[in-house]
């Protein structure tokens, strides 16, 4: 084969286009000559994602550099180191916040996944080495302590922090618990079997193990934590996971949820997605308005760089500022010590490193990010700077050269690992966050959303659903066309694509250049007038519980939490509310005899409407989405759609709302979500969460964000 699959499960189920399909996209678009180009250049040379991606990206190359975005897109895409060298270059001139830049920096994600294999006997065996941790990490926590309080103390000042009581926080666990992996030593240090799903689901998840525990677990666990090992098939490259197990998702979660409910996110930031991109570049914008010089600061896997010591004071820094009771703080501390990784099939302890699938990785890494800075120019220097710390990113406004020279330094004497060819600085550019911002646009990496959007989601082998394949095509699309400013993308992408079905492809050739929408979602740049399709989806009936699965999460929360007004609406409706319950808990990883059909959706077309208002996406970053009088009530939205309009004029008037709108819906629930125009160049994701919070049908942007 000139383009052969690569020899993964999922590269075969997972690639969203097709090259046979895509080649005639190219004879339709009037470029036979430059497909037969690529394919002479390419074939024996590449997988069928990388050529997908090549061509692709030299689809939107084109619309800037001319012809000379083929030969760009081809060379990249054969020479992958030569374009990670073009990258480091452009990035430390900070020439990736200008539209030529951005579309070159990051080819190397053209390899797609399962590229740039890893050893992962390796990574975990420094871990687990008392001379391999030595060489990485920074163990000094009596000099890291007090930069450590102070990052904690600046980012809860005023607020009340307090653990919630732990027996009502255990039996919320149906509407806290996220899903993650639930690996067989999980389960047998939990006390469930491993196999007691096997008959409904290809594996089990983490929600399942919380409706399988009738009691909590904190209070016995002794804090061992066993860490299971995998390899994260990013796009350019692969990386070790190492996930700490379910005890340990719980124990840390009781103080994490509390802690992340009440964190400013003034300089640390644990969510870098509230706000969207609009809120990023606005930030980094505010930063800029005095004089100064930016400075973007580039960790060597940052995660290697602390010390169990430094990990155990996060902690004990965090539980002080709750005041914690000793056990809980002491379990936490042990459990530091307690980690142990398979090698060669043997336990064996973890010495150092935070392991990435920790419940606390986000945490950790964004505090001793700013620890670590704050430490290495003293703390009367770092209050006085203008700084954002998120994971292992570090956005610092400078006052002069010579204070960045200063950070430099010092940072690399502290025992900062940097990369010295990954450093940026510039007085008119920055980056965070994969964002480049310069004072007249923001822009998104062109190569990484190729690799992207080709590559798909590789967590699972499952195929999408028809509905799920066309909703991440539309929002897929609109991240190509904006970062390359090409929006002749959607004619060359729409025959292509691989699962979206029941759909012409002039429609949807509409759909992914935003001229029309599916209800609710946005439409960009519009005539005046909004144009939608009601999806009517095929009529799924989930599968019934199984009487293999448990359900005391479902009970417990169901006991403690339920409120009178949702025990009203269960009567109401006439529901069996516990089956709700359950089957949301075990939704994930059914296997195919379980599972839903695959039917493609009904696209209706709806009513044009007229766009009438105008706001700006900035204006809206203060705002909220209106909510309704039942809008908290999270068991009665499983079923919301059962209830009549006198029923719900019922329920508001039990919760003191307005019975008596004329829209007992909207005054129930909230705003639905309508489709708006956007006027200018918005995230697709910002675009749909800002159109919640406005009546207005045009929200425009006088600043494009072309992520």
């Amino acid at each position: 084969a000139w383009f052969p699959v690569k020899r993964h499960a999922a590269a075969a189920s997972k690639v969203n286009l097709k090259i046979p399909e895509l080649m005639v996209s190219m004879r339709r678009l009037k470029k036979t000559d430059i497909a037969l180009g690529m394919i002479r250049l390419c074939a024996g040379f590449m997988f069928e994602d990388q050529f997908i991606n090549a061509v692709v990206y030299g689809f939107g190359l084109s619309q800037t550099y001319g012809a000379m975005g083929w030969d760009i897109a081809a060379h990249f895409a054969l020479e992958p180191k030569i374009g990670k060298a073009v990258s480091v270059a452009l990035k430390a001139l900070g020439a990736q916040t200008t539209r030529e830049g951005a579309l070159l920096v990051e080819s190397d994600t053209l390899q797609g996944r399962n590229a740039g294999p890893i050893s992962l006997h390796d990574e975990a065996a420094y871990r687990c080495d008392p001379e391999g941790i030595r060489n990485k990490v920074i163990d000094d926590p009596d000099g890291l302590r007090p930069h450590i309080a102070a990052i904690i103390e600046s980012e809860l000042l005023g607020r009340d922090a307090s653990l919630p009581d732990l027996s009502l926080w255990w039996s919320s666990r149906w509407l806290w618990c996220v899903n993650g992996s639930q690996t067989r030593d999980s389960s047998i240090a939990l006390g469930i079997d491993p196999k007691r799903n096997a008959s409904t689901h290809t594996r089990d998840y983490r929600r399942m193990a919380s409706e399988a525990l009738e009691r909590e677990p904190l209070t016995s666990w002794d804090g061992y934590t066993s860490v299971s090992s995998s390899v994260k098939l990013e796009n350019g490259k692969q990386r070790a996971i190492f996930a700490c197990d379910t005890r340990s998702y719980f124990g840390f979660s009781y103080i994490l949820g509390a802690t992340e409910k009440i964190w400013r996110n003034e300089r640390v930031i644990l969510n870098p997605g509230l706000g969207g991109h609009v809120g990023i570049t606005r930030r980094i914008r505010n930063a800029q308005r005095g004089g100064g010089v930016n400075l973007m600061l580039d960790y060597d896997d940052f995660n290697s760089h602390h010390a169990t010591s430094t990990m155990k004071l996060v902690f004990d820094v965090l539980c002080d500022r709750f005041q914690a009771p000793a056990w809980y703080k002491e379990v936490l501390n042990r459990s530091f010590d307690s980690m142990y990784l398979k090698i060669d099939g043997k336990p064996t302890r973890v010495l150092g490193t935070l392991m990435s699938g920790h419940r606390g990785t986000t945490f950790i890494n964004s505090v001793l990010n700013a620890a670590y800075v704050r430490r290495a120019v003293g703390g009367p220097q770092y209050d006085k700077m203008l700084s954002l710390h998120a994971g292992d990113d570090v956005y610092i406004r400078a006052n002069t050269l010579s204070d960045c020279e200063r950070v430099l330094y010092r940072c690399k004497e502290t025992g900062c690992r940097m990369n010295p060819t990954k450093q940026s600085i510039g007085f008119v550019g920055a980056e965070f966050l994969r964002v480049a911002v310069s004072k007249t646009a923001a822009y998104g990496y062109f190569a990484r959303g190729v690799a992207g959007f080709t590559s798909g989601n590789w967590v699972s082998f499952d195929p999408l659903k028809p509905i799920e394949g066309l909703s991440n095509a539309i929002a897929g699309a609109r991240t190509l066309i904006n970062r390359s400013g090409c929006p002749m993308l959607a004619n060359l992408l729409a025959p292509a694509l691989r699962w979206v079905r029941g759909i012409g492809v002039r429609q949807l050739i509409r759909l992914l250049n935003g001229e029309l929408a599916l209800e609710g979602a946005p439409v960009y740049n519009c005539d005046g007038r909004i144009r939608c399709l009601r999806a009517v989806l095929p009529k799924e009936r989930s599968p019934p519980p199984a009487p293999t699965w448990s359900r005391n999460a479902t009970r417990d929360y169901l006991t403690d939490h339920l409120q009178e007004v949702e025990v009203t609406a269960i009567q109401m409706a006439g529901v069996d509310v516990a089956n709700l319950l359950v089957t949301s808990s075990y939704s994930k990883g059914l296997n195919e005899k379980s599972g839903s059909t695959r039917m493609p959706p009904r696209l209706v077309p709806v009513k044009p409407r007229l766009a009438r208002g105008f706001v700006s996406a900035t204006d809206l970053l203060d705002e909220t989405a209106e909510q309704g009088a039942l809008s908290h009530l999270p068991v009665l939205r499983l079923f919301e759609g059962r209830l009549t309009d006198d029923d719900l004029r019922e329920l508001v008037r039990l919760v003191g709302g307005d019975h008596t709108a004329r829209d007992i819906r909207t005054a129930a629930f909230g705003r639905t979500s309508l489709s708006r125009n956007i006027i200018g160049a918005l995230s697709f994701g910002d675009a749909a969460s800002l159109s919640t919070r406005t009546t207005a049908d045009n929200i425009f942007t006088l600043y494009p964000v072309y992520v």
